[in-house]
């Protein structure tokens, strides 16, 4: 399995998030994975991308693009997991059982740290 999800910093992760939410990216959910279960974080994240089918390669996004299909994507940095999604009409066999919020509607609140950093409107505030 490719590990293309797994961003090496906070700052990346910041940074990827921006750069997907610049592209369309609008929802999303937050997820923080308990500590104590730091041995099974990779199954975890194979269940998440397994059940909403994210990281798709540019060609098949693109074709789900233009399909007005959603598209979704999950990164990891630490206990700290964000899946994301577009537009669209939700896949048939994807069940949408997670809570997404708009990133223009609600802050993306990311407990890094001591402070929790937030992302609205494509800005970074710390």
């Amino acid at each position: 399995m490719s590990e293309k999800y797994l961003v090496v910093s906070w700052v990346a992760f910041i940074q990827q998030l921006q750069h997907l939410i610049a592209r369309g990216y609008e929802e999303y959910c937050a997820v923080l994975y308990p500590v104590k279960k730091e041995d099974k974080f990779e199954k975890i994240d194979r269940k998440i991308i397994s059940k909403y089918n994210c990281n798709l390669d540019k060609d098949k996004s693109y074709y789900r693009k233009k399909k007005k299909i959603c598209n979704f994507k999950f990164l990891r940095f630490g206990n700290q997991a964000m899946i994301l999604k577009t537009k669209g009409k939700i896949e048939e066999g994807v069940i949408l059982d997670d809570k997404f919020k708009h990133v223009k509607k609600e802050k993306m609140v990311i407990p890094i740290g001591e402070k929790g950093f937030w992302c609205k409107n494509h800005s970074l505030e710390t």
